[in-house]
């Protein structure tokens, strides 16, 4: 009587494990999408970096107020690299990548330093 006591529950998980299956087929579907839409959107990122890098980029610098906020500040700083892109390129409309967006501040004054590439 000891000895079933302690078989029983040694072979009950062996006995039962024909009786369950477990299938994962959409577990890895999904996590194959999810990684393959993860590399597409870097990939994009990557190659419009690639393409403004190759082409004429403009840096450029905006000095904020201090009413102004930070998205605010950064926006201005894109605005005014684009005129200056439109103005070297002759045209009212160039298509663009923005390359580099930060913000520093410098003797209490908040300076947004951009890069504005024009994609070939």
């Amino acid at each position: 009587m000891d000895i079933t006591r302690k078989i029983v529950p040694l072979m009950l998980p062996i006995l039962l494990s024909g009786c369950f299956t477990v299938q994962l087929d959409h577990v890895v579907r999904d996590t194959t999408e999810a990684g393959k839409s993860a590399y597409q959107s870097l990939s994009t990122k990557w190659d419009a970096k690639k393409m403004a890098k190759s082409g004429n980029v403009i840096a450029h610098s905006y000095v904020g107020a201090n009413t102004q906020s930070i998205d605010t500040i950064k926006q201005l700083c894109v605005t005014e690299a684009v005129q200056k892109l439109r103005a070297i390129a002759g045209v009212d409309e160039v298509a663009y990548t923005v390359t580099e967006n930060a913000i520093a501040a410098i003797n209490g004054k908040i300076v947004a330093n951009c890069k504005v590439g024009l994609n070939k």
